[in-house]
């Protein structure tokens, strides 16, 4: 259905952003953040994807390290703890599995 693709493509920029900066490609990443933002802007439903990207993004900072990486994931976990509804947007039926804030950013 078009919301799914709707949902993982916004998904998709969150975990682009996560990538380059895990990667050391923070220009890129501050792209797909940006690219993200025009995208999906405040009052949108998706828009939970873009404030996720943000705060790992802040988070990561300037650092290019797997603390970074760690740091920057649990603030987006304890984000989706705050928002449940973030996971309940992954739920596409009984023969999928479940998705957990720790499968939003496994690091």
């Amino acid at each position: 259905p078009q919301t799914e693709r709707r949902t993982l493509a916004a998904y998709a920029y969150f975990k682009s952003v996560v990538v380059n900066q895990i990667v050391g490609d923070g220009l890129s990443a501050q792209e797909r953040l940006e690219q993200a933002q025009s995208l999906y802007p405040q009052d949108a439903s998706l828009h939970l994807f873009v404030e996720m990207a943000e705060i790992f993004h802040q988070t990561y900072g300037q650092e290019n390290d797997e603390d970074g990486a760690r740091r920057g994931c649990q603030a987006v976990r304890e984000f989706v703890d705050r928002n449940p509804q973030i996971l309940t947007i992954f739920d596409y039926g009984y023969g999928n599995p479940q998705y957990t804030a720790e499968d939003i950013c496994p690091w």
